[in-house]
């Protein structure tokens, strides 16, 4: 049963996981805003206590400023979360 929640779910991990990678790829992500949040929560109850809950971390660190050199990889590392490679997707994926 979890493991269905986490294929269900698992596109959320990998948009945290983007967002948290972005400049590797070139490709700039912008956080959700609040207007954001609230259809994810509304349409993923649970979306903001998994996920949401670190980008408001994020967003209090100051990591939208570039210039202050936080790296949001290194953070998930330091909380203690592991990123995985899908054996069958080829991409990255940190359960929440």
């Amino acid at each position: 049963r979890a493991a269905k929640k986490d294929a269900y779910l698992g596109h959320h991990d990998l948009f945290l996981l983007a967002f948290a990678v972005w400049w590797t790829g070139l490709l700039r992500l912008s956080m959700p805003d609040e207007e954001d949040a609230e259809w994810f929560e509304l349409n993923f109850p649970g979306w903001d206590a998994l996920w949401n809950e670190s980008f408001r971390d994020w967003k209090a660190i100051g990591c939208e400023d570039h210039t202050r050199g936080f790296v949001q990889i290194q953070w998930l590392f330091h909380i203690g979360h592991q990123v995985y490679v899908d054996g069958v997707w080829q991409v990255p994926f940190y359960p929440t």
